[in-house]
């Protein structure tokens, strides 16, 4: 394998995630636009797309190949709590 074929390898490995959370992202600005106010689309998306990549990666890891609806779910669960954190989460993500 080449340096290209790597290249669109990984591109279409992470894609889900990094859709999924240009998405969801899109969505809470334009749902919640007054919560969120103060909030980027670009963070939004930087920390949801982050979870979900970390995720397909230990889906790959645990369940020794990718595309299996339990790494699915997990990506969607791994994109969304940020979101949460981000937007309504007593944490540290919320306060920076």
């Amino acid at each position: 394998m080449n340096a290209l074929d790597l290249f669109w390898h990984l591109c279409n490995f992470l894609a889900p995630a990094w859709i999924v959370a240009a998405l969801m992202a899109g969505a809470l600005k334009l749902l919640w636009r007054q919560e969120l106010r103060s909030r980027s689309w670009r963070r939004l998306w930087l920390w949801g797309a982050a979870g979900g990549s970390l995720a397909l990666l230990a889906a790959l890891l645990l369940l020794g190949r990718d595309g299996k609806m339990a790494g699915y779910g997990l990506m969607i669960l791994a994109i969304a709590l940020p979101q949460w954190a981000l937007a309504w989460g007593q944490g540290w993500l919320r306060q920076r």
